[in-house]
């Protein structure tokens, strides 16, 4: 990029192996590496070491975070683990070693990660129109990628959006959507019909009333599909004239985020803030919007906030453990993970862990000893 001042740009690199992360971490490689490497691109990234080898520049280093990720086990796209809205992602030679139905769901999930117009590339025998049906194919010289776009997937409409919810429009055959009410409450009104209630008005048994979904639980169900901007604007369209209550600010915020309006995600924290000081939640994801943002300073005080206000939040402790650990402060890393280790001993390794968009106790315990351990490479 011949403008790279003028970018905030970060790219996570992740493995289930924390010692191939640890070989990632120190960035060294020998000759072999580069059997098919372009050239010039070890003498303008690498550095030559005193035993021949050559390592990552310093200023590609700083650029990238190692993560543990479980691609098939783990919940992805999300705030916590920094894997939403990504522009481009790189899974190549990996798929191979995955069921038929591990790699739909794993490509799913990328699929949710990207923003619209993003980018995957895998290796060319991972490539497969079946299996990538949902991404627009780009053919280029001598290699096949596959861009998200939401207008090749076309419509799916609400009614699959919301399949989790019962009694919505759409799903029952009877509902009449220029009335807005279900066929178990209306019935037209025949000449036979008219003349039997004005001879004999007896009522008669009604089938009870059918419920709309609320917006918000609309809203959820575009969210786990990965309509993350169906969701925002079906939040936004409800909230006129009215202050939202939690759920709604964090899974709005969560939405905008998600597509990469960073701006328009922190607003509604800070609005989440303003309506509720003391609401740990909204001081946490108002960081990780800021960590996305690239303003670390800030995210610190706003996770500071949160662990004041709620002493026993997992995910605070650890992502304070994550900020000191980008910033080479092995120590405080040391001390925010150490704080989220005790945390998390008391609870069982299923317990989904609050504001982590389901990562469990257990995970985040896997991750964090793959962290640390990394930490004594550097």
């Amino acid at each position: 990029l011949p403008d790279l001042a003028d970018w905030h740009v970060t790219i996570l690199a992740t493995d289930i192996n924390a010692r191939f992360l640890r070989k990632a971490v120190a960035g060294s490689y020998g000759e072999w590496s580069f059997r098919d490497a372009p050239e010039g691109l070890r003498e303008r990234y690498f550095n030559r070491s005193s035993d021949g080898r050559h390592v990552v520049a310093p200023e590609i280093k700083a650029m990238v975070t190692f993560g543990h990720l479980n691609l098939v086990e783990d919940v992805y796209p999300s705030l916590a683990t920094d894997t939403n809205a990504m522009d481009v992602i790189l899974c190549r030679n990996v798929l191979m070693y995955f069921s038929p139905e591990q790699i739909r769901r794993v490509i799913g999930k990328f699929r949710h990660a990207l923003l619209d117009g993003g980018w995957l590339l895998v290796s060319p025998s991972e490539a497969s129109q079946e299996l990538f049906s949902r991404f627009a194919t780009r053919n280029f010289p001598g290699v096949i990628l596959y861009q998200k776009s939401d207008a090749h997937v076309g419509g799916a409409g609400l009614q699959s959006a919301v399949s989790p919810i019962s009694n919505r429009p759409g799903a029952d055959p009877g509902w009449n959507s220029e009335l807005g009410e279900s066929s178990a409450d209306w019935k037209p009104a025949t000449p036979q019909t008219a003349s039997l209630r004005s001879e004999s008005p007896r009522p008669e048994p009604s089938a009870p009333a059918q419920t709309r979904p609320t917006p918000y639980a609309v809203a959820g169900a575009l969210y786990e599909q990965g309509r993350y901007d169906e969701a925002a604007d079906t939040l936004l369209a409800s909230l006129a004239g009215h202050t939202p209550e939690s759920p709604v600010f964090s899974l709005l915020a969560r939405a905008l985020a998600n597509q990469g309006r960073l701006a328009e995600a922190l607003t509604w924290c800070d609005r989440w803030i303003a309506a509720d000081k003391l609401d740990s939640a909204a001081h946490y994801l108002r960081a990780v919007v800021l960590l996305e943002q690239g303003g670390p300073e800030e995210a610190r005080r706003s996770l500071q906030r949160a662990v004041y206000l709620r002493h026993d939040f997992v995910l605070a402790h650890f992502a304070l453990g994550n900020l000191a650990r980008g910033g080479g402060k092995a120590g405080e890393a040391g001390r925010h993970f150490g704080n989220a280790r005790q945390l998390l001993a008391r609870l069982q390794p299923d317990d989904p862990l609050p504001e982590s968009d389901g990562l469990t106790a257990g995970r985040l315990l896997e991750t964090i000893t793959a962290l640390t351990a990394l930490e004594n490479t550097r």
